[in-house]
């Protein structure tokens, strides 16, 4: 299994916001080096970004939020509704399931998701390639969205 390093110092994990105050962040990319040790099926979906990983509710998009992962085996097209990998993001009992594109490369998905009633806090994200599933737990480094 690949090594977990520490925790990145404070700047790393904060910014400070026009208001004055500090939105803090998850640092992300300690899971994604070791998940691939986490399972042996060289068809198991892996994720190494997601991009934007904020979200604020005043975001005037929230009903066709658009986001970028980056990764590997995360097979799609050109066409959503044929796309192989399936992307969700959970919250509470809420589920909210993307829309995404790609290639058959399965390195990069460029999703929209409807986000329209989405809470303040983590979500959970879960991304199913065939029999595959992903689960990454909320609060985790990794994570999904972080809702402010």
């Amino acid at each position: 299994m690949a090594a977990i390093h520490s925790t990145p110092n404070r700047a790393d994990l904060c910014r400070q916001q026009p208001s004055g105050h500090h939105l803090y962040l998850r640092y992300r990319s300690v899971l994604a080096k070791s998940a691939p040790d986490v399972n042996t099926s060289s068809t198991f979906p892996r994720i190494y970004t997601l991009n934007p990983d904020d979200v604020s509710l005043s975001t005037s998009n929230l009903n066709a939020f658009a986001f970028t992962i980056t990764g590997a085996n995360l097979p799609c097209s050109a066409v959503a509704a044929s796309c192989n990998t399936s992307v969700k993001f959970t919250q509470a009992s809420n589920t909210y399931t993307a829309s995404c594109t790609g290639a058959a490369a399965g390195v990069t998905l460029n999703c929209t998701i409807n986000l329209g009633g989405i809470s303040l806090g983590a979500t959970q994200a879960v991304v199913k390639v065939g029999a595959n599933s992903l689960t990454i737990p909320v609060g985790s480094f990794l994570g999904g969205f972080n809702v402010f």
